[in-house]
């Protein structure tokens, strides 16, 4: 697992992005969860809303993820990720608890490859990139 991040005003929910050439992510030398932590997914975003104990896909991603970052505005939830390499790219969604998720390329986005996404309390998002933020 390469991020964790947890839900602003929820701590039970908390997704993780995945970016591992192996079947278990722990393998990897990722954050281990609980000692006998394994998940057959190796790339993409992983979502629970029981604090951890429990986790699901969320959505079809399925590219490696370095970095996560969510907040609310309102009534609506948002989860960004980034993907590196030659598929570097912003994503976002708003189906952030869904199996089903929609992820949506931010098409305004062109720089660098993104290290790390931040959100401030005003919902201002910052971007470490490769070349910049």
């Amino acid at each position: 697992m390469t991020s964790i991040e947890y839900h602003p005003s929820d701590a039970q929910k908390v997704w993780a992005g995945g970016s591992s050439p192996t079947s278990d992510p722990c393998a990897a030398g990722g954050p281990q969860i609980e000692e006998e932590f394994t998940y057959p997914y190796t790339n993409g975003v992983f979502f629970s809303t029981d604090g951890g104990n429990n986790w699901a896909t969320n959505g079809e991603l399925n590219q490696d993820v370095v970095a996560l970052a969510a907040y609310t505005s309102g009534a609506t939830s948002y989860a960004f990720a980034s993907t590196p390499g030659a598929a570097n790219k912003l994503y976002y969604t708003t189906d952030v608890n869904s199996e089903t998720a929609t992820w949506n390329a931010v098409t305004s986005y062109s720089g660098g490859s993104i290290n790390d996404i931040k959100v401030d309390q005003n919902n201002k998002i910052y971007l470490a990139a490769s070349d910049g933020i």
